[in-house]
C-alpha cells in the first residue's frame, strides 16, 4: 500500500502525445502534460511535470502548479533526494491548501508520510497519515479513509503497537466490506493475519487468511492467492501440521511459478525447506533450500542492476541540475555586469553634476558627496551578501553530495556484510552435507577423504565468519582466526589416547585480507591435522607450536613444529604422493613464499611468504 508510482501502457502514452501535439496553450495542455508525467517511465516524468510547471505558471494556473511540484517530488523521491522531494512535495500542498483541494492535500500527506516511514520516521508518518485521515473523514471519502487506516495500522504493526494497529486494520476492512472495494478487504486481511499469527492467536489467524484466500478465489487474483496460501502455510507449520503446512505452501509456488514472480517462489521456496526438514526430509528440504537460494540470488541480481541504474539516472541528473546552474549563473553574472556598468554611468553623471553643483553651493556639494559614498557602500554590502549566499549554496551542495555519498557507502558496506555471511553459510551447509555424507559411508579410505574436505571448508567459514564480524569486512585479525581455527581441528579429533598441548603466538595487530588468510588457514589445517595423524603415535603427550611474526612491511614468517616422532626417511621420495603436502607446497607458491623443512625433534616446517597489499 505504501507507493508513489504507477506506469502507463504504451497505447495510452502514444494516444496522450497525439492529444498534446493538437492542445492549445490552455489548461487541457497542462492536464495533458500532468497525465503524461503520471503513466511515463521515470526518465520522462520530470521533462513533462516542468512543462506542465511552465505553462501552470504562465496561465497562472494553481492547481496545474500544485500537481507539477508534486509529480517533480516524485523524482526526487525516486532518486533517494529525501530533502528535496520533501521540498517539492510541501509546495504542492501549500497551493493545494489555498485552493482548497481536499483530494490533492490528501494525497500529498499521504506522500510525505510515505517517505516518513521509509526514512524510519514513524512519528512523522503517523503524524501525517492523521491529518490526511480527518481530510478525507470530512470529505466522505470512505475509501480513502479505509486507506489511511490501513496505512496507520502498518505503522503500529512496525512500531510492535499490535493492539493499535488490530483496532486500525478492523476499522479499515468494516469500510472496505462496505464499498466492496474486495483488493482492500484482502490486503487488510492479510496485513491483520500477520499480527494474529506474531501474537501467537492461530485459531484468529487461519481464519483471516482463509477469508481472505475465498475472496481471492472468487475474483481470479491469483497474485492474492499465493500470497494467502503461502501465509496459511506458515500458521499451519506453526501448529505442528506439516502435512497441511506443505500442501498449502506447494500450492502458492506452483501459482507464483506459473505468474513468474520471482519474490514470491522465494518465500515459498523457503517455507518448504523448513516444512521438509521439520518432517525430516532432508533431501526435498535441501532441493528447496538451493531453489530458495536461486531466487535470492536472482532477487539480488534484480535489487543490484536496480540500485546501479538508480545511481546512474542520479548522477545524470546531478549533471543536468550542475550544468542548469552554469547557465543560470552566466546569466545572472551578465545582469550583474550591465548592473555595474548602469551604475558606473550614473555614478559618473552624478560626479559631472556634483562638480558643476560645488561652483554654485559648496554645502550642496558636501552633500551630494556623502549620499554618493552611502551609494558605493550599500553596493559593496550587496556585494557581500551576494557572495554570502553562494557560498550558503555550495555548502548546500557540498552536503547533498556528502549525504549521498554516505548513503551509497552504507549501501556497499550492507552488501558486503551480506555476501561474507551468505558465503559462511554456504560453507556450513557444504560441510553439514560432507559430514552426512561420511557418516553414512563404511570405506574408512573415502570417508577420511570427506572429513580432510570437511575440515578444509570449515578452515573456509570460520574465515568468513570473523570478516562478518569486524567493522570493514576486509582484514580479519590472524591472531583470533588462528586461535578459532586451531581450537576447531583439535575438537574434530578429540584424542583420548594423547592428550596434545598448544602454543601460538602471533601479533595482534597483524591483519590478512581474505586472498591471504585463506591460503594461509589451508596450510595450517593440514600440517596441524597431519600432525595429529601422524606426530605422536605411541605417545601419551605432544606439543604442537604456531609462531607468526612480521619481517618487514609486506614480508612475513610463520613457523609450525611438533616434538613427535618427525617425518619418515621415505617422506622426500614420496611427497609426490602425499595429497596434503601437495596442496601445502600450491598454497606456499600462491602466497609467494618459501618453505624449509626440518626433520628433528620432530619436525619444523618455517615458511616465509609475502601479504597481498
Amino acid at each position: 500500500m505504501f507507493n508513489f508510482f504507477s506506469h502507463g501502457q504504451r497505447g495510452k502514452i502514444d494516444s496522450l502525445l497525439s492529444v498534446l501535439k493538437a492542445a492549445k496553450e490552455d489548461t487541457n495542455k497542462v492536464k495533458t502534460l500532468y497525465n503524461l508525467s503520471e503513466e511515463c517511465g521515470d526518465e520522462d516524468i520530470l521533462k513533462y511535470a516542468e512543462a506542465s510547471l511552465a505553462l501552470s505558471e504562465k496561465l497562472n494556473y494553481k492547481k496545474g502548479i500544485a500537481n507539477a511540484f508534486v509529480n517533480i517530488g516524485f523524482v526526487y523521491a525516486n532518486k533517494g533526494n529525501v530533502s528535496k522531494a520533501l521540498a517539492f512535495f510541501q509546495k504542492g500542498l501549500n497551493i493545494q491548501q489555498e485552493i482548497g483541494d481536499k483530494q490533492g492535500i490528501c494525497t500529498s500527506l499521504n506522500n510525505m508520510a510515505v517517505i516518513y516511514k521509509t526514512q524510519g520516521d514513524l512519528g512523522k508518518a503517523l503524524e501525517f497519515n492523521h491529518k490526511s485521515l480527518k481530510i478525507r473523514m470530512e470529505i466522505g471519502d470512505k475509501e480513502g479513509v479505509a486507506y489511511s487506516l490501513n496505512n496507520i495500522g502498518v505503522i503500529y504493526s512496525v512500531k510492535k503497537k499490535n493492539a493499535e494497529a488490530i483496532a486500525n486494520y478492523e476499522k479499515s476492512l468494516k469500510i472496505w466490506e462496505e464499498v466492496g472495494n474486495n483488493m482492500g478487504i484482502t490486503n487488510t486481511l492479510l496485513n491483520l493475519g500477520g499480527i494474529y499469527q506474531a501474537e501467537g492467536d492461530i485459531d484468529k489467524a487461519l481464519t483471516v487468511f482463509k477469508k481472505s484466500l475465498g475472496i481471492q478465489e472468487k475474483t481470479g487474483n491469483k497474485y492474492g492467492m499465493a500470497l494467502s496460501l503461502n501465509s496459511m502455510g506458515n500458521v499451519y507449520y506453526d501448529m505442528k501440521s506439516y502435512k497441511k503446512a506443505a500442501e498449502y505452501s506447494k500450492k502458492s509456488l506452483q501459482l507464483s511459478t506459473e505468474l513468474g514472480y520471482v519474490r514470491n517462489i522465494s518465500i515459498s521456496c523457503q517455507s518448504l525447506s523448513k516444512i521438509y526438514a521439520a518432517q525430516e526430509n532432508y533431501k526435498d528440504a535441501y532441493e528447496m533450500q538451493k531453489l530458495f537460494k536461486k531466487m535470492s540470488d536472482s532477487i539480488s541480481n534484480l535489487e543490484t542492476h536496480r540500485l546501479a541504474t538508480k545511481q546512474q539516472m542520479q548522477y545524470e541528473f546531478q549533471q543536468k541540475e550542475e550544468l542548469s546552474k552554469a547557465v543560470q549563473d552566466k546569466k545572472d553574472a551578465f545582469a550583474k555586469q550591465e548592473k555595474q556598468q548602469q551604475i558606473n554611468i550614473q555614478n559618473t553623471f552624478i560626479g559631472g553634476f556634483i562638480l558643476v553643483l560645488i561652483l554654485a553651493l559648496f554645502i550642496f556639494g558636501l552633500y551630494r558627496q556623502k549620499k554618493s559614498a552611502n551609494t558605493k557602500l550599500d553596493i559593496k554590502n550587496n556585494k557581500l551578501e551576494a557572495a554570502y549566499i553562494i557560498i550558503e549554496q555550495q555548502k548546500q551542495i557540498l552536503e547533498e553530495k556528502n549525504y549521498s555519498l554516505q548513503k551509497l557507502l552504507k549501501e556497499k558496506v550492507l552488501l558486503l556484510k551480506e555476501i561474507h555471511h551468505r558465503t559462511k553459510n554456504n560453507l556450513q551447509i557444504i560441510s553439514s552435507l560432507l559430514n552426512l555424507q561420511s557418516n553414512a559411508l563404511n570405506d574408512k579410505k573415502v570417508e577420511g577423504i570427506l572429513k580432510q574436505s570437511q575440515s578444509r571448508i570449515n578452515t573456509m567459514a570460520i574465515l568468513h565468519n570473523k570478516l562478518h564480524q569486524t567493522e570493514d569486512f576486509v582484514n580479519v585479525p590472524i591472531s583470533e582466526y588462528l586461535q578459532q581455527l586451531v581450537s576447531s581441528i583439535s575438537d574434530s579429533f578429540n584424542s583420548e589416547k594423547c592428550t596434545v598441548n598448544f602454543s601460538i603466538k602471533s601479533d595482534d595487530s597483524i591483519l590478512f585480507d581474505v586472498d591471504t588468510a585463506i591460503p594461509l588457514g589451508l596450510i595450517i589445517n593440514e600440517l596441524v591435522t597431519n600432525a595429529f595423524k601422524h606426530a605422536f603415535i605411541g605417545k601419551d603427550k605432544g606439543t604442537i607450536s604456531l609462531f607468526l611474526n612480521k619481517i618487514d612491511e609486506n614480508n612475513y614468517r610463520f613457523v609450525f613444529s611438533d616434538n613427535g616422532i618427525g617425518l619418515p626417511e621415505t617422506f622426500r621420495k614420496n611427497i609426490s604422493q602425499s595429497l596434503g603436502f601437495e596442496i601445502i607446497e600450491m598454497l606456499v607458491e600462491q602466497l609467494h613464499g618459501t618453505m624449509e623443512i626440518v626433520n628433528e625433534n620432530g619436525v619444523r616446517f618455517e615458511i616465509k611468504f609475502v601479504a597481498v597489499a
